[in-house]
Formats: structure tokens, C-alpha cells, sequence
């Protein structure tokens, strides 16, 4: 069951992401389940798998959440549900449960840097500010540098209190010492609050 889920994964990815966006790609993710409810039809990894289908090749929330309902009920302690089902919790509009679901998950997974951001940019819409911040705290102390999550740290200043100057002190940080951490840093989005020539260019440089 777990490799044949493993399988509608992939395939459920890959045209996902765009690298294959035909329906043959589509139908093997589904045929890959369909072969493995044959071993066991109501395993909670099953239903992790088509919770994992419908949300990522469907778009089909709805079905997407009944059945990773079922899989939490069956694998209470997995952080990988609990992720997932906070993602598809979010992208329905359900701020809170989705928020609830991440946080459960990083405290099973602490030392997992995917959970641990993706709570952060949780909290971020929702103007929780501290939160943010502290997380990324978290991050940065299991991958120290990490350009992207330097950025986001540096743009909650921003968010919260309209202050530029620690995103503006990063990006003068690690523009002559290292620019390939600069450009993961960067967000074009935030980069137009500089309002300078100077700016615009290296943006435009960083999103060609």
C-alpha cells in the first residue's frame, strides 16, 4: 500500500508542478491507488494518498478533507497528515484549523524545516506576527543562512510595522558577500516598497 501511495505521488507531482501536464500523467496517479486499495482498502495511508490526489491534481478540497479526516482518525501521530491536511485546510479558507493542524504537526516533526515555514507563512495573513518571527527563529536555528528564510525573517518588520530597514540591511548584507543568498532573499514584492532605480534593477535582475 505504501509504495503504490508513494507512486500516485509522484505522478500526482509531477502534473501538479507542471513538468507533465497531460491526463495520462493524472490517470496513473489515480490507477497507482486504485492498485493499492486492492491490499488494503481502508488503510489510513490510503487515505492520506487520495486526501494527497485531491488536493494536489484534483482541486477537489472538499473530498480532499473528508478523506484526511479519516486518515488522522487512523494515524493520530502522523505530522505528515496533520501537514497536509493544514495545507488543504488553508487553501478552503479554514485560517484556523489549518493553523491548528501545522501546529500539531511541527510539534510531532519538530526538526522539520517544510512544516515549520510553511506555519509561518500560516500566521503572516492572519497578523500574528510574533508568531511569525519566532518560527523563523526556529528554522534558522536547523539550517543557519538559509537565504529564503533570512528573507522572510527581515519582511516581518514590514508586514507588522511598515519598517523597511531590516529587510533593506539584509539585502546590503548579502548583496557583495554572497549574491546567490541575495537573490533567494529577495521578493520583487517588497522590493518595489524601496521606490529606487536601484532596486527596480536588481529584482528585475533576480525574476528575468
Amino acid at each position: 500500500v505504501v509504495a503504490w501511495c508513494a507512486v500516485s505521488r509522484l505522478h500526482a507531482r509531477m502534473y501538479t508542478a507542471g513538468y507533465d501536464r497531460t491526463s495520462e500523467r493524472l490517470r496513473q496517479a489515480h490507477a497507482a491507488l486504485e492498485a493499492a486499495s486492492h491490499y488494503d482498502a481502508d488503510s489510513g495511508e490510503l487515505h492520506a494518498a487520495w486526501g494527497y490526489y485531491y488536493y494536489e491534481s484534483a482541486r477537489d478540497y472538499e473530498r480532499a478533507l473528508k478523506e484526511l479526516v479519516v486518515a488522522r482518525e487512523k494515524l493520530p501521530n502522523s505530522a505528515e497528515v496533520l501537514e497536509l491536511s493544514g495545507y488543504v485546510q488553508r487553501r478552503a479558507g479554514q485560517w484556523e484549523e489549518a493553523t491548528r493542524s501545522l501546529e500539531r504537526a511541527v510539534e510531532l516533526d519538530p526538526r522539520n524545516v517544510q512544516p515549520l515555514q510553511q506555519l509561518a507563512l500560516t500566521y503572516q495573513p492572519q497578523r500574528r506576527y510574533q508568531d511569525e518571527a519566532r518560527i523563523y527563529d526556529r528554522v534558522l536555528a536547523l539550517i543557519p543562512g538559509d537565504g529564503f528564510t533570512l528573507g522572510l525573517h527581515a519582511l516581518v518588520p514590514l508586514d507588522w510595522k511598515a519598517d523597511l530597514r531590516p529587510y533593506q540591511r539584509l539585502m546590503a548584507e548579502l548583496l557583495p558577500t554572497d549574491p546567490k543568498k541575495a537573490a533567494e532573499a529577495d521578493d520583487i514584492n517588497y522590493t518595489i516598497c524601496e521606490r529606487t532605480s536601484e532596486a527596480y534593477a536588481r529584482g528585475l535582475k533576480y525574476y528575468p
